[in-house]
């Protein structure tokens, strides 16, 4: 079954939570540490939670207290359960604040915190200190601020899982995509040096690459991503005033090879550039998407030297947060891909089908923190997050968790997340793709086409003119190395790092300025001018007046001169075709026009690429024909005299017959012609 028969799975969006009145935070209560993150519950383990507390008001807070809290009502063991949790107000469930032990809950702080004034805390308690429900699940645990021993100023909340008896494992997908946003403005000169310093030891690359690296996981790598890196590790520049030289080209060459130690048989190439898939489906233009297709052709890449076997990878397509709706879809299986990760249906499932194409569901809120109120996405909350989704979905008995990690943080969260996490098995994305074959049986989500967060349509529409701009370059130049590959050029112009927000569009815009200020000044009509005269006279039905084409460029160049005339049954000027420029260099050749009438017209010259791509200034030429009507009487008296001519030879021939048989009787007695009368001979 095709992947575009996927799209009556695809429904509207659901709705999402409705938002929660958040109770006011007047101390800010961060998590900076929960240790351990999963508790025995048959144990005497201590739970410590470690952070700061910081005035958020704009008066003191006197007397401030913190203290250790938990649910001692339930234990969460359900997705839905987490949800509704989500749903209500911060203040509930109600709770209980742990005040029988004296390491739950401060006695040492301040008498007065000022306005923007920070504490740091340590609590802690052991599990049978917290009294907590028995079982296995997941526990909600928190610290509560009060002022003055009697009103709650600020709150915090996370969540541990307590394990009593082991579930049945269930599988951990994890697929680290690497990716970046694009740099590179022309062979070895780069926009900056962001790209090196994510390559370099505990950068953003470096990070992600050691995820990669770990056993059971996935990765995923944009070739746009190698090119670059491959790029920076020969030497390179970054653009300024003055391009200066780079600093991390050892950083690249490490990480390259570190890249080419990854098992294959766990790897995947991403689209070029991780374009925007659902806005460049929801723009509706042939000629971007084609491009967008045409560039993730294998035998393209293969041509290119440096993917090496990043080439050769099946395609893994990974919509901006798992969202694709049916167009966006059905832009995605004309990519023949071997996977796509989509978020929406219920639990993990994968969709297999006879191209061999399989459709998989995404934990896309595998990395988002629910449980408020604010901030509730910590780096210790993000980890008790994911230990408790996986714990969910065992405890539900779940086949699957399908995860992607995308940030250094996320892969380190999701690092530390595997310590004590007993309940989950790592495997591989295509070993897991092919054990399972359970269909998705919920509607698919995919953010509405048009949503805040995608690409604005002038960015897609950018992007098509740029792809323009660029096949008539590559056309134009003689040596078309010179220029970058249109198909690519567009993927990466609609690259989702260039999404709403203002650092994402500088980013854009540091790209994108050069390659338009290189393509207009070779497109404008300056770099390569036309000239041709403003008036011609033709004396007959054809002539010819000259064309001059000057190749200011350092490049060579072939064009040809293109005309349209006003009145194309009255006058027509055939093109003036291959004309070949060296740098430099003026050429002038010979148009030749061909009017039917008399009479002056206009037209228009215009040069074009060897397909026909016009391009520059339009000049107009008046070409007046005179002389046309005249030919056609020369013509006309010419057989006249022809005629006449014909008609007094042949009287001539008529009377000397005659006066032959008069003096000769026996003429006609012999049967020779009887001759007719002048007159008759002449009408005849």
């Amino acid at each position: 079954m095709a992947l575009a028969l996927l799209a009556a799975l695809l429904g509207a969006l659901p709705a999402a939570p409705a938002a929660v009145a958040a109770e006011p935070q007047e101390v800010s209560l961060r998590l900076e540490a929960v240790t351990p993150g999963v508790l025995d519950a048959a144990g005497d383990t201590t739970l410590t939670l470690r952070g700061t507390a910081t005035n958020t008001r704009e008066t003191p807070v006197r007397n401030l207290q913190l203290m250790l809290w938990r649910d001692q009502g339930t234990l969460y063991t359900a997705e839905d359960q987490l949800t509704d949790l989500a749903l209500a107000p911060a203040t509930l469930p109600v709770g209980a604040r742990v005040f029988e032990v004296e390491t739950a809950y401060t006695t040492d702080l301040p008498p007065v915190l000022e306005p923007g004034q920070s504490v740091p805390f340590e609590l802690s308690a052991t599990v049978d200190q917290l009294g907590l429900p028995a079982g296995t699940g997941a526990a909600l645990v928190g610290v509560h601020a009060r002022e003055n021993g009697s009103q709650t100023v600020g709150r915090v909340r996370t969540l541990v899982p307590v394990v009593g008896t082991d579930p049945d494992p269930v599988d951990l997908v994890s697929v680290v995509q690497l990716d970046a946003a694009p740099s590179r403005l022309a062979p070895d000169l780069f926009a900056d040096d962001g790209l090196g310093s994510d390559l370099t030891e505990g950068g953003r690359l470096d990070t992600l690459l050691t995820s990669a690296s770990r056993e059971g996981v996935s990765w995923a790598v944009d070739p746009l991503l190698v090119a670059e890196v491959a790029d920076l590790a020969d030497g390179y520049r970054v653009a300024g005033d003055e391009a200066r030289p780079g600093e991390h080209a050892e950083a690249a060459r490490r990480w390259l090879s570190r890249l080419e130690a990854l098992p294959a048989e766990t790897g995947y190439r991403l689209p070029w550039g991780t374009p925007d898939l659902l806005a460049v489906a929801s723009h509706d233009d042939a000629a971007l998407t084609d491009a967008v297709v045409a560039a993730q052709r294998p035998d393209a890449l293969a041509a290119t030297e440096q993917l090496g076997r990043v080439a050769e990878l099946p395609l893994l397509v990974i919509p901006v947060g798992g969202g694709l709706d049916a167009e966006g879809l059905a832009l995605v299986e004309r990519m023949d891909p071997a996977v796509v990760l989509v978020s929406g249906a219920e639990g993990s499932a994968v969709l297999e089908h006879e191209d061999g194409a399989a459709l998989g569901d995404v934990d896309a809120a595998a990395f988002t923190p629910t449980i408020g109120p604010e901030p509730l996405d910590t780096p210790p909350q993000v980890v008790q997050h994911l230990r408790t989704r996986t714990l969910m979905a065992a405890l539900q008995g779940e086949q699957a968790v399908v995860r992607v990690v995308d940030t250094a943080d996320r892969a380190r969260a999701e690092e530390q997340a595997d310590a004590g996490a007993e309940w989950q098995r790592r495997v591989p994305l295509q070993e897991w793709l092919t054990t399972l074959a359970d269909p998705l049986t919920d509607q698919l989500t995919g953010p509405a086409a048009g949503a805040a967060d995608q690409l604005a349509p002038d960015v897609l529409a950018d992007a098509v003119r740029l792809r323009s701009a660029t096949v008539a370059a590559a056309e134009l130049l003689v040596d078309p190395t010179v220029t970058e590959d249109a198909d690519r050029v567009t993927s990466t112009a609609v690259s989702s790092w260039w999404r709403a927000g203002a650092a994402d569009q500088a980013g854009r815009q540091r790209w994108i300025a050069p390659r338009r200020a290189f393509l207009d000044s070779l497109l404008d009509g300056e770099a390569i001018a036309l000239s041709v005269p403003d008036d011609v006279e033709m004396s007959a039905r054809s002539g010819s007046f000259p064309v001059t084409v000057t190749n200011r460029l350092e490049r060579a160049v072939r064009v040809q001169v293109l005309f349209t005339s006003e009145n194309a049954q009255r006058l027509t000027v055939p093109p003036v075709t291959g004309i070949e420029l060296a740098p430099g260099q003026t050429v002038t050749t010979t148009a030749s026009p061909r009017a039917r009438v008399n009479g002056a017209l206009t037209a228009r010259a215009q040069l074009a690429t060897p397909s026909g791509r016009a391009f520059g200034e339009i000049e107009d030429v008046r070409i007046r024909a005179t002389q046309v009507g005249r030919a056609g009487w020369v013509i006309v008296i010419a057989s006249g005299i022809v005629l006449v001519g014909g008609t007094v030879l042949r009287v001539r021939q008529v009377r000397a017959s005659q006066r032959a048989a008069t003096t000769d009787p026996g003429n006609a007695e012999r049967g020779g012609d009887v001759p007719q009368s002048a007159e008759e001979e002449t009408r005849r």
